[in-house]
């Protein structure tokens, strides 16, 4: 818009050439939609839209599409955008529900640190792409041991951090649940190394007020039964944690 409002000259095109091949294309499509696609068609520009349907449907009209998250890897490709904007950028998608939306543990760090460390409607939208059909669980898992070992490079809050260490906690465990729990579960031999190696950044972080926190909690986070094992070692991890920044 901003483009538009600082152009000196602007044509509007009320006639089009090219015609769309679809039928009742009136009943589905408003008119300006409708234009909008003509005129792709007569320009063979490229029609940027986030809606898969209306990809999929301009594929049939042999019209170029390419959605928001292509034009944004091309720009900083180009390095017209640095990193931290292609991340928050891909936050501003979330936030509007963006499916399939690739993100790194730096993309996640750099958005939850602009929402001051907190989870927000467009961080939890995006851990949720793990249940998404096709996911694969293991990715995810890299990212949220990448993003906690960030996280706890911070000065950001105990009760955030802690939070956040719960929360992916939660979502790992309900992927497990959700796929029949602990027995023959190939994801689980996947995901049980970023599993482990989240609480042991975690812990290994930890500065006092943290560590305490961690203890306090451990019980809630890891309250499942079959978390038995690890929950004691990490417990004991976790004292010994403290026992030791106790004595410095």
């Amino acid at each position: 818009w901003n483009f538009l409002r600082s152009s000196k000259e602007i044509k509007i095109e009320e006639t089009f050439k090219s015609l769309l091949r679809g039928e009742k294309i009136d009943e589905l499509f408003d008119e300006w939609l409708i234009d909008s696609m003509k005129l792709a068609k007569d320009k063979i520009a490229v029609f940027v839209v986030d809606d898969l349907r209306l990809l999929r449907f301009l594929l049939s009209e042999d019209i170029k599409g390419c959605n928001t998250h292509i034009i944004l890897k091309a720009m900083r490709t180009k390095e017209w955008i640095d990193d931290k904007m292609y991340s928050l950028s891909i936050g501003d998608l979330a936030e509007r529900f963006y499916t399939f939306l690739p993100f790194s543990g730096d993309d996640l760090f750099q958005i939850v640190m602009e929402d001051k460390s907190k989870i927000t409607l467009r961080s939890y939208h995006l851990i949720n792409q793990l249940f998404l059909p096709g996911s694969i669980a293991d990715s995810f898992t890299k990212v949220f041991v990448k993003f906690i070992d960030l996280l706890w490079k911070t000065g950001s809050l105990p009760e955030d951090k802690v939070k956040w260490l719960s929360f992916l906690t939660e979502k790992i465990l309900e992927l497990i649940d959700k796929q029949g729990g602990v027995e023959n579960n190939q994801e689980l031999e996947k995901v049980a190394p970023d599993f482990v190696q989240m609480w042991i950044i975690a812990v290994q972080r930890s500065n006092r007020d943290e560590v305490t926190l961690l203890e306090k909690e451990v019980d809630k986070i890891l309250a499942k039964p079959y978390l038995a094992i690890f929950k004691d070692n990490i417990t004991r991890f976790i004292q010994a944690k403290n026992k030791n920044l106790t004595l410095k």
